[in-house]
């Protein structure tokens, strides 16, 4: 026999008996639905949560910061320091291997000043060339470039935070909090690429202090604030660049230094002048490593230099473990279907071998191998588990689309579009076809060897 007179034969077997092809069809339906369904939620969960990591920062950036062991605590209080990246280690960091951009990082607190609103905002001074390495991108304007001097990038809700100095304490909200009937945030008052601005490390400005007697009194000396252009407002990203403020580094030492020399006291400006001559120390530092597989490595040779190192692939990775034993869970939970629908499949054929005894035993008389019976019985069972995997496979699709539908219109009703309940990738739905057919093969396997064995003359006597 052929192989196309073995498939037309199977087919007209399994059509032969319609309602217990259905039913057992039917099992590999349900089991189909289930095992894939319940691996779509898992999925959802981990594809939200990989878009929320994308979010949150970018992949391929280590964080460092000072190392936090004890000796140097107590040396820092001793002296009234902050614990600093050297100079020395953030040249060693620069020749690690596989890095590819660096950049130290100085945090300070500063005011922005725009007619009568003020902002209080973090300014991070960086190299000018990093910030494209950050992974973020420009609404309106451009990055930092190198040789940008007075000038500063702003994170997406920076405008947001302009608020009235002549309004009270009470009703003074950030804006990038308030939101209309719609849902969306109104303008800002500000427009940062067209209005003046200026900037002042002075946190007192815009702010009236009263002594006892109820007189304004100035708690510093006054200081001009520098004016400064805003040449790129960033879209709205992750939350490293969402609510910071990227200018120079060199124009940070510059203006600072200014500011100081004209507030402090000499006793001051003797103290900053000594911590100075001990050397640079920087806060923070950014490491950008292109190829994510040697962050592991890399972090753990920062580390090494005395610093501590982390980035968001060590915790994503984690995370990953656990989601893939929740997925893990949701497909064995699935899988006990699809079991019980294995189990009736090898029922339908042993009973389909009772049945056609004589046709078995006619077979063989008229000069079938025992291998075309095998292919038979095998192919019958295979495509009774194709046959589930298509139609469960279909099934699944439509109510994955019901399940996402019903949570867009409740719990995911202000989740951003991207997010969802449940989530079939294209490998699944092939996984789930291959794993039906394999489980029908196998499931034929037993019921297949008895039919070899099966003597002619016994059959056709029997019947």
């Amino acid at each position: 026999m052929n192989r196309v007179d073995i498939f037309k034969m199977a087919f007209k077997n399994l059509f032969r008996r319609k309602l217990r092809t259905f039913l057992t069809t039917l099992g590999i339906i349900i089991g189909t639905i289930s095992i894939v369904v319940t691996i779509s939620l898992g999925m959802a969960m981990k594809k939200s949560f990989e878009d929320q990591m994308k979010n949150m920062g970018s992949m391929n950036i280590i964080t460092v910061n000072p190392g936090y062991d004890q000796r140097k605590m107590v040396m820092a209080r001793r002296n009234d320091e902050e614990p600093t990246i050297t100079q020395e280690q953030l040249e060693k960091i620069i020749k690690v291997k596989g890095v590819d951009a660096v950049t130290p990082i100085r945090e300070e607190r500063i005011k922005l000043v725009s007619g009568k609103y003020i902002a209080s905002v973090q300014v991070k001074a960086v190299w000018p060339e990093f910030v494209k390495e950050l992974g973020a991108n420009v609404e309106k304007g451009r990055l930092l470039q190198k040789g940008d001097t007075s000038s500063m990038v702003l994170g997406s809700d920076i405008p947001y935070q302009f608020r009235d100095k002549n309004a009270k304490e009470d009703k003074m909200a950030n804006q990038y909090r308030m939101m209309d009937r719609e849902g969306k945030r109104p303008d800002p008052k500000v427009d940062v690429m067209k209005d003046k601005i200026s900037l002042t490390f002075d946190m007192d400005y815009g702010v009236k202090r009263r002594n006892v007697n109820g007189s304004s009194k100035p708690k510093k000396k006054k200081v001009r604030p520098q004016d400064i252009t805003c040449v790129g407002l960033l879209k709205q990203g992750n939350w490293q660049t969402r609510r910071a403020v990227y200018i120079s580094m060199d124009y940070l030492e510059k203006i600072k230094g200014s500011y100081l020399r004209k507030v402090e006291t000499s006793e001051e400006r003797k103290e900053r002048l000594k911590k100075e001559r001990k050397g640079k120390g920087y806060q923070e530092v950014l490491v950008k490593v292109s190829d994510v597989k040697k962050i592991k490595g890399i972090t753990e040779e920062i580390r090494g230099l005395g610093c501590d190192a982390w980035s968001d692939m060590q915790w994503i990775e984690q995370a990953e473990k656990e989601m893939n034993v929740i997925q893990m869970i949701l497909g064995g939970i699935g899988a006990i279907s699809l079991l019980v629908a294995a189990i009736g499949i090898t029922n339908t054929m042993v009973m389909a071998i009772y049945e056609r005894r004589k046709e078995i035993g006619v077979m063989k008389v008229i000069g079938s191998s025992i291998g075309d019976i095998k292919k038979l019985f095998l192919i019958e069972s295979s495509l009774i588990g194709l046959l589930g995997g298509i139609f469960g496979s279909t099934a699944s699709i439509l109510l994955s689309k019901l399940i996402n539908h019903i949570g867009r219109t409740t719990v995911l009703k202000n989740a951003p579009p991207e997010q969802m309940l449940s989530y079939i990738p294209l490998w699944l739905m092939g996984a789930a076809l291959g794993f039906t057919a394999l489980i029908g093969l196998l499931s034929g396997y037993l019921p297949a060897r008895k039919a070899m064995k099966l003597s002619a003359l016994e059959a056709i006597k029997t019947e």
